[in-house]
């Protein structure tokens, strides 16, 4: 993995996963579907923009995916 690619990883985790790692979840839901909900929870709280909003829940669920990966190669 590039060294680029490593440090957009790491800013990115700190960011996202530090706070949303103090909540609590309850049986069965998992970070993805909290951060999920968080981003609708935007969507609902912002005026109607279908393109926008399908836009970042897609970057959102690459984010994922992408942190996932860099996580499960190792």
């Amino acid at each position: 993995m590039n060294t680029m690619r490593t440090a957009a990883v790491i800013i990115f985790q700190l960011i996202w996963f530090v706070p949303l790692g103090q909540a609590q979840l309850s049986e069965g839901e998992t970070i993805a579907h909290l951060w999920n909900e968080e981003v609708l929870e935007g969507i609902r709280n912002d005026f109607a923009r279908p393109t926008v909003h399908a836009r970042n829940l897609l970057h959102t669920s690459i984010a994922m995916f992408d942190i996932w990966t860099a996580y499960d190669e190792g």
